[in-house]
C-alpha cells in the first residue's frame, strides 16, 4: 500500500515538472493588438542566446541572463533558460502595457 502511494506520488512529481508555465491571461486593452504584441514578446525572450556572454550587457535582460546561466550550471535539473525567457517574455508583455488579469 505505501508502495502503490509513493508510486502515484512520484507520478504526479513528474507529471507537474515536466508541464510548462501556465499561460497568462492578459486584461484586453482597446486599439491594441495582442496577438502581434504576444508574438513580438516571445521573439524577443526566444532571440537571446543565453549561453554567449555577450548577452550578459544587454541593458534590459544581461542581469537575468547572467543569473540564468549561472544558476543553470550548479543547478541539477536545470531548466534555468525556459524559466528566464518566460520572465523575459512576461516584462516585455508589461513594457508594452500589458497586466495579466
Amino acid at each position: 500500500m505505501i508502495r502503490l502511494i509513493f508510486v502515484v506520488a512520484t507520478l504526479a512529481a513528474l507529471c507537474a515538472c515536466a508541464s510548462g508555465p501556465p499561460e497568462i491571461a492578459w486584461q484586453p486593452r482597446e486599439g491594441f493588438n495582442l496577438a502581434a504584441d504576444r508574438s513580438q514578446c516571445r521573439r524577443t525572450a526566444d532571440d537571446l542566446n543565453v549561453a554567449a556572454a555577450e548577452q550578459f550587457t544587454d541593458g534590459r535582460y544581461g542581469v537575468a541572463v547572467a543569473m540564468a546561466a549561472k544558476v543553470d550550471d550548479d543547478s541539477l535539473r536545470a531548466g534555468a533558460f525556459d524559466r528566464m525567457r518566460e520572465a523575459v517574455f512576461q516584462d516585455c508583455m508589461t513594457r508594452k502595457g500589458w497586466m495579466p488579469k
